[in-house]
């Protein structure tokens, strides 16, 4: 809030000091400040003071400016009468046409409690902070991987720009989804149906599940189309931060593209179809055979028998009337068959380790040998409290025996001299060749 207006009198300045006179130009944080300063001025010099005009914003309603005049400020309006112990006396004039008076007005900025922040400020914000960051996200996502990698090396990514130095693949997945595939990586769902709404990038991500029939994250992928080439890119970079191990079974959409590039980037896995995407699918294969009333059976078939006669009898029929016999595949209602038969146990080589209780046990190393640490920070704070605890005996000793403290310096000052062959330059390099 700024200051301005003839808030003085003639004989002020013998009465107040130079500082704690109003002047032209004087900053307050708050209109509040303001009427106490000039109050107490007042008061020094022998007047009292009023509120006057005050100026609001019309759609914020927001005080931008204020009047603040003596009390005797105005044209005079004649005698006040007043009526004291029930008795009537003749007060003084109340109007002297008094121009002591200051005005405050908001400056540009104002205080802080002063800005107005409305709905609209903050999506004028919010689009100008997009445009802003619209040339050089990519640099910032980049910037992102780097630091992830440089706190947790198990943090892996690549990526490959144009002619134009613009991103067009990018792959990255974290020591989480690392070491989650070495375990429950048989069966993998790949399902490139997803495009962002800003740079028509192909989002596409690798998932599978765990024992717990919870949904695990492998790595994401972002590509610039759904050509084979892309898919080859991306397939290729996965496999690297996978160690070269493909799934055994991979789901995906019926995609000639993607076909191709599994053929040749994973000759020896399985590919299938996904569920959802073979019914989706189902009424144009089936061609006439496609009516409603067969749609209808065969999904209430899959989806509501309650018994394993029941699917088995009405999935038969299906196909007998309609000469589809050598198109039917075993489903996991077999398990039920074998329960009929008293088959409570099956042997531990039909069943997928993936399943076991114990499947997260193995430590999961790299193809450089590197464990793979999902949380480093945990790896870290382990290894601070067993140097600790080592050092903490070592000190116990050597600070009671001198022999045992000569001895002990004498080790250190080799150890700081062996440390310091270890710089972050040379284990780099020596990863490098290791790799």
């Amino acid at each position: 809030m700024e200051l301005g207006g003839n808030g003085g009198t003639k004989n002020d300045s013998k009465l107040v000091d130079s500082e704690k006179m109003p002047k032209l130009g004087m900053i307050f944080d708050l209109i509040e400040d303001v009427e106490v300063f000039y109050n107490a001025y007042a008061k020094v010099v022998g007047f009292s003071i009023r509120k006057g005009a005050e100026y609001k914003h019309r759609v914020t309603k927001e005080t931008y400016s204020k009047l603040f005049v003596c009390s005797k400020e105005g044209k005079p309006c004649g005698e006040k009468k007043v009526v004291e112990d029930g008795k009537r006396r003749i007060g003084g004039l109340i109007r002297e046409n008094c121009e002591a008076a200051i005005r405050v007005t908001k400056d540009k900025d104002g205080g802080y409690q002063n800005v107005g922040c409305t709905s609209r400020d903050i999506r004028n914000f919010e689009r100008d902070i997009r445009q802003e960051k619209k040339d050089y996200d990519a640099e910032l996502l980049l910037e992102h991987f780097k630091e992830s990698a440089e706190i947790n090396p198990s943090f892996f990514y690549r990526y490959e720009v144009d002619e134009e130095d613009k991103l067009t693949h990018c792959f990255w997945v974290d020591g989480w989804a690392r070491k989650a595939y070495a375990y429950f990586g048989d069966v993998v769902v790949f399902d490139p149906t997803y495009n962002t709404n800003q740079y028509y990038l192909i989002f596409a991500p690798f998932t599978g599940v765990n024992h717990h029939e919870q949904t695990l994250n492998f790595g994401v992928g972002l590509i610039k189309d759904e050509k084979t080439e892309s898919f080859l890119w991306l397939f290729d970079k996965w496999l690297e931060a996978m160690s070269g191990c493909a799934p055994k079974v991979i789901l995906t959409d019926q995609d000639l593209a993607i076909e191709k590039a599994i053929s040749i980037s994973f000759p020896q896995t399985y590919h299938k179809f996904c569920m959802w995407h073979i019914l989706n699918k189902l009424p144009e294969k089936l061609g006439s055979l496609g009516d409603r009333l067969v749609m209808d059976r065969l999904l209430n078939c899959i989806y509501n028998s309650l018994s394993v006669d029941d699917f088995v009898n009405e999935w038969s029929n299906i196909l007998s009337q309609h000469d589809l016999q050598n198109n039917g595949i075993p489903c996991r209602h077999i398990l039920i068959v074998l329960r009929n038969e008293r088959m409570y146990l099956l042997p531990e080589n039909l069943i997928l380790k993936r399943w076991t209780k114990n499947v997260t046990s193995e430590i999961v190393m790299d193809k450089c040998g590197i464990e793979l640490h999902p949380n480093f920070d945990e790896v870290i704070d382990g290894k601070k409290i067993n140097l600790k605890n080592k050092v903490s005996k070592v000190l116990e000793v050597a600070l009671r025996v001198d022999e045992a403290f000569v001895f002990v310096s004498q080790m250190i000052d080799v150890i700081l001299e062996e440390l310091s062959k270890y710089t972050f330059d040379s284990i780099a390099k020596a990863k490098m060749l290791k790799r």
